[in-house]
């Protein structure tokens, strides 16, 4: 059996950037039950031919793998060229999608051995395994599912044993309906046009988990109010905010009729450098401040909503423009 040795070839970065919308034709298409999902999902495209995408054709193994790849825009650097070769024997270097399918071995997407049998047809079952690995890559494991069990489709006993939790968890995402009738068809092929609708709804789940999360927070106490806002990184690529000044964070303070009170930077004066917000992956970012003495004691009773501001804009995220809110429980 190969051994496969990866450790040594990445270097430190691996990036997932999900690919956007943009729309694509093909004369096949119209009147096409996913027809509204393949014309805006820019990774199908990897599977035009000839101009048309053949919605109906089977897909086979190292198709799907090209199109998941796409899908998730995976770039790894290696310290030395792959060589597929090392991990399936029977897919060459020079086929296409044979670089693809080495990256989708690193991530832990695929994880089978020796043979990939790369022309072979994608079960239905097979696909789905392969995206909830895609899930669990891309959201590092991180995810959840309803803690219910669906009612099984009952064809179930045709599906591989091992990918029955799969099926269940994908269910659970929204990723897979079955064929009409409570039937999946396990082991029936896996047509492009339900790979990339497959691919998609997955798409769409993990950005639901993989997200940055901004959240406020007060503190009020005798004396003071300790003021929060905290940024986290849950995304696979560091966070960038540009800021226009030197200004990164605002705290507005209001009453039950939403009349602002307290405004923390009326009072402040900021440099006209441009600056940056940068939050690597994993990490968080704390913006604070405290209101006290007179001017604490004089709105502290009326205080019942504060609002946090992140100042700045960002590619990475959309920032909210009217803010971050915490209601404060007395």
């Amino acid at each position: 059996m190969k051994r496969i040795v990866i450790a040594f070839l990445l270097m430190f970065a691996i990036s997932v950037n999900f690919m956007g919308a943009s729309a694509l034709y093909s004369e096949d298409l119209n009147g096409h039950w996913a027809a509204d999902v393949i014309t805006v999902s820019e990774f199908a495209q990897v599977l035009y031919e000839d101009e048309d995408f053949h919605s109906n054709k089977a897909i086979t193994r190292i198709e799907f793998a090209r199109l998941i790849h796409e899908a998730l825009d995976i770039n790894i650097n290696y310290f030395r060229a792959p060589d597929i070769q090392e991990i399936f024997s029977d897919v060459s270097n020079d086929e296409a999608g044979a670089m693809e399918l080495y990256d989708l071995v690193t991530t832990g997407i695929v994880k089978d051995k020796e043979l990939f049998r790369p022309h072979d047809i994608l079960r239905r079952d097979e696909m789905i395994h392969y995206v909830m690995n895609a899930v669990r890559y891309a959201t590092d494991g991180n995810y959840f599912v309803i803690l219910m069990m669906p009612e099984p489709f009952d064809d179930e006993d045709l599906m591989i044993k091992e990918y029955k939790n799969d099926v269940t968890e994908a269910v659970l995402l929204g990723i897979i309906k079955g064929r009409g009738n409570n039937m999946l068809y396990p082991a029936h092929a896996t047509t492009r046009a339900e790979a990339v609708v497959a691919i998609s709804r997955m798409l769409d789940a993990v950005r639901r988990f993989a997200a940055v999360d901004v959240s406020a927070e007060a503190i009020p106490g005798k004396d003071s109010i300790e003021m929060k806002l905290t940024i986290v990184n849950n995304t696979k690529k560091p966070v960038t905010i540009n800021h226009s000044s030197g200004q990164q964070f605002d705290f507005q303070l209001l009453d039950d009729e939403f009349n602002v009170l307290y405004t923390w930077s009326a009072d402040k004066l900021f440099s006209m450098m441009l600056s940056e917000t940068v939050i690597d992956v994993g990490d968080s970012v704390e913006f604070s401040a405290t209101l006290d003495g007179d001017q604490y004691a004089s709105i502290k009773d009326r205080i019942y909503l504060l609002k946090g501001f992140i100042k700045g804009t960002s590619e990475s995220f959309e920032i909210r423009e009217f803010g971050y809110e915490y209601f404060i429980v007395r």
